[in-house]
């Protein structure tokens, strides 16, 4: 599973990462400013709140679209599974966080506290490319 997720924890004084397309991170004393320095690659962008007490988000998987997704602020738990296997695994994730998701991989998020992200996926959003799995969050 490891080769169908990636987390990285980004610096926040002028971290920089290519992943869908280069993103700048320049935190400084007027604030934080985040860049996408090159959209080609980028054919979805979103912006998610996640909130705590709120159902999960997520609870899904795409066929061809990998999702990137930087958490600008707030700390969620990511659920991360293989749809064929009954196994569903955890890790916190939080503030600076990178997350990418490549296809065939369930993911499900909750939030800890008010979480605000964006995301950034390979292929346009398309309901059809988007497998609903609540089968394997029953027990979270």
């Amino acid at each position: 599973m490891n080769s169908l997720l990636s987390i990285q924890k980004l610096n926040p004084l002028n971290a920089e990462i290519i992943s869908p397309a280069p993103l700048k991170i320049i935190n400084d004393n007027k604030g934080r400013s985040i860049f996408l320095n090159s959209t080609k690659s980028i054919n979805t962008f979103a912006i998610l709140e996640i909130i705590p007490g709120a159902e999960i988000r997520g609870n899904h998987y795409h066929l061809h679209k990998s999702e990137t997704m930087y958490i600008i602020d707030g700390k969620v738990t990511l659920y991360y599974w293989l749809p064929d296997k009954s196994e569903v695994e955890e890790t916190l994730v939080e503030s600076g966080h990178l997350i990418t998701i490549k296809p065939g991989l369930g993911h499900a998020y909750k939030a800890i506290n008010k979480t605000l992200a964006f995301e950034m996926g390979t292929h346009p959003y398309n309901p059809a490319d988007t497998i609903y799995d609540y089968r394997m969050m029953a027990e979270i």
